[in-house]
């Protein structure tokens, strides 16, 4: 993909063990990320919109705080990262009596035919 992954990380002391572990996973984490992202580009998916959309298709519909906590990730950064999903209708928000102000998050048959194209890159010799 023509980047290392010391390209993609901001410098840091390594001296230390620990210090060094964390840069290095960081680092790694990093590059496989954006390594998707350009695999995934082609049916104009990020990482995180893919595991979103992922999620939903297997737990079906869930609050942005359920959905926060299934993917270990703060609340606010979800409700982030599904604005693009939404915009170009991969992502429906629901009201639930149940939950009072929650909106639940649905898929749109956009986005199974969406992530089910992105499925297939993934699944593919060429991902890894």
């Amino acid at each position: 993909m023509g980047h290392e992954i010391d390209d993609l990380a901001m410098p840091v002391d390594t001296s230390d063990s620990e210090d060094r572990n964390c840069y290095i996973v960081r680092a790694a984490a990093k590059y496989v990320t954006h390594h998707y992202d350009q695999f995934l580009a082609s049916v104009r998916l990020r990482t995180s919109q893919f595991s979103t959309l992922a999620r939903l298709k297997r737990n079906g519909p869930m609050t942005i705080t359920e959905l926060a906590s299934d993917m270990a990730m703060d609340r606010t950064a979800v409700g982030r990262n599904i604005q693009p999903p939404e915009r170009d209708g991969l992502i429906r928000t629901k009201a639930t009596a149940a939950a009072g102000r929650a909106k639940q998050l649905l898929l749109t048959k956009a986005s199974e035919k969406r992530l089910e194209a992105a499925k297939e890159l993934v699944r593919s010799p060429k991902a890894i």
